[in-house]
């Protein structure tokens, strides 16, 4: 367990460092841990970023398939508000999508 919140920890700070490639490599060991899956739910949207700041587009879209998995049967503001701004990363398609991911989140 501890090992899986370092490794979401990491994610976090690797994107915001803007050191991407650092931020798949920690993210993708925070997701693909099974014994602690609400860690790795939580790493899924570093992971979406980190991949298409690379440029792995297939790895974006896995990331976020899994984490519709999630958000869609909670159906919560903050999940729908995560799933949209992970939606809305690649900065050709941001606009309306953001918008929306920012009015969900100022709902929580």
């Amino acid at each position: 367990m501890a090992a899986t919140n370092a490794h979401w920890a990491a994610a976090i700070l690797y994107n915001g460092l803007g050191r991407y490639d650092e931020a798949v490599t920690a993210a993708h060991q925070a997701t693909s841990d099974t014994v602690e899956p609400f860690v790795s739910m939580w790493a899924l949207p570093e992971l979406v970023e980190a991949a298409v700041r690379t440029g792995d587009v297939e790895l974006a879209g896995d990331a976020l398939e899994r984490l519709v998995d999630t958000t869609q049967p909670s159906g919560t503001d903050w999940a729908l508000g995560t799933e949209a701004r992970c939606r809305a990363r690649p900065p050709r398609t941001g606009g309306r999508r953001r918008a929306s991911a920012q009015t969900r989140r100022r709902r929580r």
